[in-house]
């Protein structure tokens, strides 16, 4: 019988990872007036949340004709470790913070161009990657949602929170950034076997210097898809993580009075200072609201107002 002679194979073809999205794509989602979920992320956790906006450097994508139903959405950024934006996750929240689910997920890339990521050559990378050229010595913490990855920042500043965007995101190509690192994964309640299955296969007991899964949330019964951010907000229920953090942090809950909408902001502007920070403690009082009210009721001449020592 003759021998059939098998055709050689084509070798594969090397992904194409190298396209960075224009930064002038970027800076027109960084406009953030209006940006819904961080009004309501600011108004919990006030500064802290401020900072934690700034450091991940998220977007707002703007009024656009493509997908006008996004206005106001926030853009998840990713940036790997040269800084630069690979492409950026659109998602819609309300004004408590929750996803809007009607709303369809998209990306920047492809509204912008209408391509996919392999057409244009997209790495994804893990959300808050940047952050660890920044920080190379700081423990590192992985969960699946970005949200969650800002808000633990806010709680836990001492260590880098990163985001695979997704439960079945973590992957060999997303956690080569991770090597040498010390390393503790958050998974969803539910998903604590398929992470720990996963991550063992990826080898990062191996990769990693320090690394562990997280089982808090099964401990604690948490409800089946959960996450460590719905035990953080909007009281702290959920039990010390890390008892040897150098620096723990909760931040002030203030709560929005019901129906309240806070004006917009940029968050990438400086904090403006305190009313009266170059006033003398005696203009300060003088012209403090009460003292005015005070004025208008009793007609007060506040230019005749001497102030002297006791004696």
């Amino acid at each position: 019988m003759e021998e059939r002679e098998e055709k050689p194979q084509p070798a594969p073809k090397s992904k194409i990872t190298s396209w960075r999205c224009p930064q002038k794509v970027v800076d027109h989602t960084m406009d953030h007036r209006g940006n819904v979920f961080a009004i309501w992320l600011v108004g919990l956790l006030g500064d802290k949340a401020k900072a934690a906006l700034r450091m991940y450097g998220v977007g707002t994508y703007p009024a656009s004709e493509k997908r006008p139903d996004l206005t106001g959405s926030i853009v998840y950024w990713q940036r790997g470790a040269d800084g630069m934006c690979r492409s950026g996750k659109i998602m819609s929240y309300g004004p408590d913070g929750k996803r809007l689910k009607d709303k369809k997920t998209d990306w920047v890339h492809s509204l912008v161009y209408g391509k996919s990521m392999d057409d244009l050559g997209i790495g994804q990378v893990l959300f808050g990657t940047n952050l660890l050229k920044e920080r190379p010595n700081a423990p590192v913490c992985v969960v699946e949602s970005e949200k969650t990855a800002i808000i633990a920042s806010c709680f836990y500043p001492d260590r880098v929170w990163l985001a695979t965007g997704g439960s079945h995101n973590l992957n060999t190509e997303l956690c080569m950034c991770l090597a040498g690192s010390d390393v503790t994964l958050f998974p969803d309640t539910g998903m604590y076997q398929t992470w720990t299955d996963k991550a063992i296969s990826i080898g990062l007991d191996v990769m990693c210097d320090k690394f562990r899964v997280d089982d808090t949330l099964e401990a604690m019964g948490a409800e089946a898809g959960s996450d460590i951010a719905d035990y953080l907000l909007p009281v702290r229920t959920l039990p010390e993580l890390f008892a040897n953090s150098t620096e723990r942090v909760t931040p002030e809950i203030v709560e929005l009075p019901e129906g309240h909408k806070r004006p917009p902001f940029d968050w990438n502007a400086p904090d403006k200072p305190a009313k009266h920070s170059d006033q003398s403690p005696i203009e300060r009082v003088f012209g403090s609201e009460g003292m005015q009210s005070l004025k208008n009721v009793f007609n007060i001449d506040l230019s005749e107002v001497t102030i002297k020592p006791l004696t």
